[in-house]
């Protein structure tokens, strides 16, 4: 494997990891309201509600970091 290819694949499982995390908590969020605001007796915490957007904000700002370092170092290449 050369290291092309090495590089698109650590980007490319970086991303998905990524998406991964924000889509669960964002699903785990609105399943939070829904149970919240019907009274649906899923027995979702509440505290869910204000947790998850400052994990989406933390997974955001790591994703930004992250493709910034993977510019640095020449895992990818700039967007001209």
């Amino acid at each position: 494997m050369n290291l092309d290819s090495y590089n698109r694949r650590v980007v490319s499982s970086f991303n998905r990891t990524s998406t991964g995390i924000i889509v669960a908590v964002s699903l785990m969020w609105l399943a939070t309201a829904a149970d919240s605001l019907f009274n649906l007796d899923w027995g979702w915490d509440k505290k869910g509600l204000w947790i998850a957007p400052i994990i989406i904000c933390v997974a955001i700002v790591v994703r930004v970091a992250g493709h910034g370092i993977f510019q640095l170092v020449g895992a990818i290449q700039p967007r001209k």
